[in-house]
């Protein structure tokens, strides 16, 4: 029978997503209402890199 529970891998992707998505949430927070678009993608660029990574790694 399989179990309820998430595998160790699966459970590290998780929390690998959980802690690039909450980066993700502090530099959005950071930004000024307002602030131009090159400034937005300038912030966002590293975290949206680090999440597909960490998403890729999560579906091998």
């Amino acid at each position: 029978m399989a179990s309820d529970s998430p595998s160790a891998p699966r459970q590290a992707a998780a929390e690998r997503i959980g802690a690039v998505l909450d980066a993700l949430e502090k530099r959005l927070d950071r930004l000024e209402p307002g602030v131009s678009p090159g400034l937005v993608i300038e912030a966002l660029a590293e975290p949206v890199r680090a999440l597909g990574a960490a998403v890729r790694e999560g579906v091998r």
